[in-house]
């Protein structure tokens, strides 16, 4: 087969041509080998082309791909049996005999030589010497392919050597090659859509933003990043944009050995941003031999996006990943910017939705509707919608939702995590361990995942391992507020008071949930014999009920604390009555056990819609 520039077959007729091969198998390897064939977007079923330097790749690749067989073979294969004329007549046509003029050895041009009938045939009594001759010449040709075949002459049947297997991989930040730091944020949205079309991708584990955005600028040998992340493979790139012109190269390395498997270079305008992501996951999709999985939006092919919306979306998206609260207001007006430019884009409400869950607001579950109502195949659009179902007390919505967004995007972190909460919420702590566990292996070295492992063990009542993994969490982050409440959680339910209450001291000031530090600090000051400073605590959450009803709920606990098993009731019965979200946390919060055995308790649990 000969081996030209990477040139393009616009046909399945070039394809089988280019591999020497008929239509048959071709398609067949397309189906059962992975052979590298496009779609014609919008074209018929059978529409499609393919590149000739992607196929020569995926031949050096693919295991146990026969090689192409010579002229006289494939003629006699094509016949079923041995065909003396026409092999003769191949032979005498590759031998250079009757004078003819050299011709190419790929099968069409035979095929138009042998087919044509303008071949000037030999006297009869000279016919029947060239086929003798032709005949013998046979025997040695197909000779050393049967033996070879056969594993005869003590050489083993022609194969590749398969390269080792990818089933994990991981998208490493891409670097921005403008010089221009103001650059950033549109570098590292093309990194965070790269990892998220590649997510899709269910029989690959692709890890998550968190985990791989501290390799930014980093100096480690990809090896060791691959051990550290524990993945196959490693995807590194670059990005250079001018004005409206986008450059992006990718390439895909071998954990283990530091091989390069793949690289390519694509240049688009900004319009095409959305197109160009998509086409650099399935390719790199390809040569992982793996499919990216359809979606409902996938019909209608990705589609082209105003430039400054693009650029405004990606704006926000890097803020909104920073999740200060000052970015997330500002994320939060980019977002709103984009859809003004681009109202019906899922995306910028799926973005809005993103805002408005951290903390929660209730605008997050319109936006999160609004976003799907355009887009359904958004799995961060489901997360947002469940999330919102879940603190409406829609466990079963929420539930279909977080369900939903892991069955388009497998690896996506985020809704295994927060679906972990659902399942403790209404009591499947088993279940919700495997799914918090699921997140950590997908996001190995997220502060937050770290956290809620810590936390589904908390509310399973495995209080020894929580603070195992608490210290483990504060060990990637000494001066994590959360990870210090957590801690302070954990002891407090062992009776450990002193310790609880050094642990939320520290974190009082910094939490981004004080109603909810506060509820732990006033018990465990109650618990403690601190009556004065309980009350006090109380006077707090009492200021902050008026502008938050889940401060009702926060200060139950409070009141358990006390002794004031009445007191804390009717705080839960006020909660009820705001509709307050925390009141989701009812069966699996610790710190409202010594109310379980109440009629009035269990009453209000079946209310809110759990569980008893």
């Amino acid at each position: 087969m000969p081996h030209v520039a990477n040139s393009r077959l616009d046909s399945w007729k070039d394809i089988a041509n280019y591999l020497g091969r008929d239509l048959t198998t071709a398609m067949r390897w397309e189906k059962e080998k992975g052979l590298p064939v496009h779609r014609v977007p919008g074209g018929k079923r059978h529409a499609v082309f393919a590149y000739s330097g992607e196929i020569d790749r995926w031949l050096d690749n693919s295991p146990v791909v026969e090689p192409q067989a010579p002229p006289a073979e494939r003629e006699i294969s094509a016949a079923g049996s041995l065909n003396y004329g026409v092999a003769a007549q191949a032979l005498t046509v590759d031998l250079g005999l009757n004078n003819l003029n050299p011709v190419s050895s790929t099968p069409s041009s035979v095929a138009r030589t042998v087919n044509t009938g303008t071949v000037p045939l030999p006297h009869p009594r000279s016919r029947l010497k060239l086929l003798a001759f032709s005949a013998a010449c046979l025997v040695l040709v197909a000779m050393p392919v049967f033996l070879a075949k056969k594993g005869r002459w003590g050489a083993p049947p022609l194969r590749v050597t398969p390269r080792p297997a990818i089933t994990s991989l991981a998208v490493l930040p891409l670097q921005n090659l403008s010089n221009d730091p103001t650059q950033e944020y549109f570098v590292d949205g093309m990194t965070d859509s790269l990892i998220t079309e590649l997510a899709r991708v269910r029989s690959l584990s692709v890890i998550s933003r968190t985990s791989v955005m501290p390799y930014k600028g980093t100096r480690k040998p990809l090896p060791q990043i691959a051990r550290e992340l524990d993945v196959d493979a490693v995807v590194e790139g670059t990005v250079l944009r001018s004005g409206d012109r986008m450059r992006i190269t990718a390439q895909l390395v071998d954990g283990a050995t530091d091989r390069h498997l793949w690289a390519e270079k694509y240049e688009r305008s900004l319009g095409d941003v959305l197109a160009l992501q998509s086409e650099v996951a399935e390719a790199i999709a390809r040569e992982v031999r793996v499919s990216v999985d359809p979606h409902p939006g996938a019909a209608k092919g990705p589609r082209r996006i105003d430039p400054e919306a693009y650029e405004l979306y990606a704006k926000g998206r890097f803020l909104w990943n920073r999740a200060s609260p000052g970015d997330l207001q500002k994320a939060e007006k980019f977002f709103q910017q984009a859809l003004e430019k681009e109202p019906d884009w899922a995306l910028a409400y799926a973005g809005l939705a993103d805002v408005y869950s951290v903390p929660y607001d209730p605008r997050a579950f319109e936006a999160a509707k609004k976003a799907l109502e355009l887009d359904e195949s958004l799995a961060e659009a489901h997360n947002s919608l469940a999330m919102s179902l879940l603190l409406r007390w829609d466990f079963a919505g929420a539930e279909k939702d977080f369900r939903r967004a892991i069955e388009l995007n497998p690896n996506y972190s985020t809704a295994h995590q927060m679906y972990a909460f659902l399942l403790s919420a209404t009591g499947r702590h088993e279940e919700a361990l495997a799914e918090v566990m699921r997140a950590q292996q997908l996001d190995p070295i997220s502060l937050y995942v770290s956290e809620s492992l810590g936390d589904i063990l908390f509310f399973a009542r495995r209080y020894d391992a929580a603070i195992a993994r608490y210290h483990k969490t504060l060990e990637m982050d000494p001066h994590s507020p959360l990870a210090h409440h957590d801690l302070g959680d954990a002891y407090l339910q062992k009776r450990m008071y002193r310790e609880a209450i050094a642990e939320f001291e520290r974190a009082d000031g910094h939490s981004v949930n004080e109603s909810d530090l506060l509820a732990s600090l006033g018990q465990a000051y109650g618990l403690a014999g601190e009556r004065a400073k309980a009350e006090k605590v109380l006077v707090r959450l009492s200021e902050q009920s008026k502008r938050n009803p889940d401060s009702w709920y926060f200060a139950a606990p409070v009141y358990l604390g006390l002794g004031h098993r009445e007191r804390a009731l009717n705080c839960l019965e006020k909660a009820y009555t705001a509709r307050a979200h925390a009141l989701a946390s009812l069966k699996m919060d610790p710190r409202l056990d010594g109310l379980r055995s109440e009629a009035r308790f269990q009453d209000l649990m079946r209310r809110v819609g759990l569980p008893l």
